[in-house]
């Protein structure tokens, strides 16, 4: 097992069949450098919809089996209602779980869990709320069956556990150049002790900031690190 401090993790946020073409595109380039490890965060019904039959939904799921070490959770559909909360306004309403009364986020995430865990075939042990905003989730793990929930900021487990993570993520919602700011986010908190995650997500392919994820992931190979899944930094959480 590889020690606490020398580990990072790649999450690809936003999947689902509408993203299947970026998706596809960053497991190519990613494969030569992490293989397989991978952590796919997975909208259940994006904008709503039912999760579709036949293709791009097939291919989507012989790709998470040939790509990915888990399957992460990230909201059933993704987008919060209308809202007069500033930061749900500057991330395009993308944190659907914020400000939501716990019943909701219950039943939000027993339909979300069923529906993805169906549709590809894996079972899901931890979750990435959109906009790393979980309201009431991260009372619910237990209750849901999950063993942990993802931060930007802490890996906590259903225990109560927690461990420190340095994001670097570039996907801040409608104003892409937002992006700068949060990559300047996770190179400040990577000067602790803290795990460092590389999130990518399928905005990145157009927005041309894929090339900035690489780097950062080629630096930390060349670091020494070795790629892991949040599920393995979970069961080692104890672990600085």
């Amino acid at each position: 097992m590889t020690g606490g401090s020398r580990q990072f993790v790649v999450c690809l946020h936003d999947v689902h069949p509408g993203t299947l073409p970026e998706v596809l595109s960053v497991f190519e380039v990613l494969r030569p450098l992490v293989g397989a490890a991978v952590s796919a965060a997975v909208v259940s019904k994006p904008g709503g919809l039912p999760w579709p039959t036949g293709e791009p939904a097939s291919a989507l799921r012989r790709a998470l089996h040939q790509s990915t070490d888990e399957i992460l959770w990230h909201g059933l559909t993704h987008r919060r209602g209308r809202s007069l909360d500033p930061l749900s306004w500057l991330i395009g309403r993308s944190d659907e779980l914020a400000g939501l009364p716990r019943t909701q986020v219950l039943d939000r995430a027993r339909e979300g869990l069923e529906t993805i865990q169906a549709a590809i075939g894996r079972q899901v042990r931890g979750t990435v709320p959109p906009g790393w905003r979980s309201g009431y989730l991260g009372e619910l793990l237990g209750e849901l069956g999950l063993s942990f929930l993802v931060g930007r900021c802490a890996l906590v487990t259903a225990s109560g556990q927690r461990r420190a993570l340095a994001t670097w993520s570039w996907d801040a919602g409608p104003v892409a150049a937002a992006g700068w700011m949060l990559e300047w986010a996770g190179s400040a908190r990577a000067r602790g002790t803290a795990t460092p995650v590389v999130v990518v997500h399928p905005a990145d392919v157009k927005r041309a900031f894929l090339p900035r994820a690489l780097k950062r992931i080629r630096q930390l190979l060349d670091d020494g690190r070795v790629p892991v899944s949040f599920e393995y930094l979970a069961a080692n959480v104890e672990r600085p």
